[in-house]
């Protein structure tokens, strides 16, 4: 078939030089020339090409070796602060703001507090109290060593002093209901109401952190929970962790268990959901390939394992997963070749060539200068 278009095109040119106006002498000499390189090209491109060797399929191989593979399962959780707290009103009042949102404060420093004069008037009158009965009893122990009172006004005196001291606790509970001290180093959050107005009773006034600190919060499918314990990898925003706590009791309505971890508080944003990739098996000294290199046959788990050149269907068994790669629990053993890539073309007992990257881009070469050949050849012949 192409020996006759070169001849047909060879046939045209021969023809069309026929119309040129050239002396006879040049004319023969440019249909002998090409003549002599269309013969040439034919035997030794088109006549060569029935000896050539069959084309052979080329394939990507691994070799079975054994390896370490650890099944995990993917899961979403939220960042929190490991300390956060929400401070309410316990009582009403005007609000008094006396450190602003953000201000980073150490524990034990006053943030805010709520203007309420009876719970104040109350307070101090306690203290007034609690002053005089303790003065009175101390001055009636004197008495009683010079024998000027009775020991009965002795006791009246501190039984009044243990009332006054009862009555100063009490109040010193109501007036810490208006009082808003930071409980550990952090940063106060955004005030929920603005300074001046109004608080009613049990209303949350703002959100205090430590930003230093974080937590991951998940839950774990109840499927899983028998696998998971304290200590096991975590692996969140590429970092490694291990599993910090773990409730081994189902929640009724979602039927999942909390789970938490401890991580490193750079760049993340306390309140955003974040992947976690929680490892809940893992096995070492297994042979373990690319998920790509099974495929199904029959509705069973094949490979393609090559010895002498040539293509052996072979059954396997998985075992666990872990992304791109499977554990092959049965029909495979160490050092077996197996084809990873291109299996999609082969069959039972195929010749092929196992792709070699310095062989093939040497012929890719070699295939292009063919290429440009044959496209020159076309132009000569159009």
């Amino acid at each position: 078939m192409l020996k006759t278009k070169f001849l047909e095109k060879y046939k045209k040119f021969v023809s069309a030089l026929c119309d040129i106006q050239l002396t006879r002498k040049k004319k023969l000499l440019m249909i002998t020339s090409t003549a002599i390189f269309v013969a040439g090209t034919l035997y030794f491109g088109v006549g060569a090409s029935k000896n050539a060797m069959p084309i052979l399929k080329v394939v990507e191989v691994v070799t079975a070796t054994p390896q370490k593979i650890e099944q995990t399962v993917r899961l979403i959780g939220t960042i929190r602060a490991k300390h956060a707290t929400i401070l309410m009103a316990k009582a009403t009042g005007v609000l008094e703001i006396l450190k602003q949102s953000g201000e980073n404060v150490a524990k034990g420093t006053l943030i805010a507090r709520i203007i309420n004069p009876d719970i104040e008037k109350r307070y101090e009158f306690a203290v007034s109290t609690a002053r005089i009965a303790k003065e009175q009893y101390e001055r009636t122990l004197i008495l009683m060593k010079t024998g000027a009172t009775s020991k009965q006004a002795s006791e009246e005196k501190q039984s009044a002093l243990l009332e006054a001291e009862r009555n100063l606790a009490t109040a010193k509970i109501d007036l810490d209901k208006v009082r808003f001290y930071a409980p550990f180093d952090g940063i106060i959050g955004a005030y929920k109401e603005r300074d001046g107005t109004e608080i009613k009773n049990e209303v949350s006034l703002l959100s205090f952190y430590n930003p230093v600190a974080l937590i991951v919060e998940f839950d774990i499918p109840a499927p899983l929970l028998a696998s998971v314990n304290i200590g096991q990898k975590v692996v969140i925003d590429g970092k490694s962790y291990a599993l910090t706590q773990v409730q081994k009791m189902l929640d009724p309505l979602t039927h999942m268990a909390p789970a938490t971890v401890d991580i490193t508080a750079h760049g993340h944003i306390i309140g955003k959901t974040i992947d976690v990739e929680l490892t809940v098996s893992k096995k070492s000294n297994v042979i373990v390939l690319p998920d790509e290199a099974i495929f199904l046959n029959q509705g069973k788990s094949h490979v393609y394992v090559i010895k002498d050149s040539k293509t052996i269907l072979t059954s396997v068994e998985l075992g666990l997963r872990s992304q791109d790669r499977v554990e092959i629990v049965k029909g495979l053993v160490k050092g077996d070749v197996v084809v990873s890539q291109g299996q999609g073309r082969l069959s039972e007992g195929m010749k092929i060539r196992i792709y070699d990257p310095k062989m093939d881009q040497k012929s890719n070469t070699k295939n292009q200068v063919a290429r440009e050949k044959l496209n020159e050849l076309n132009r000569i012949f159009r």
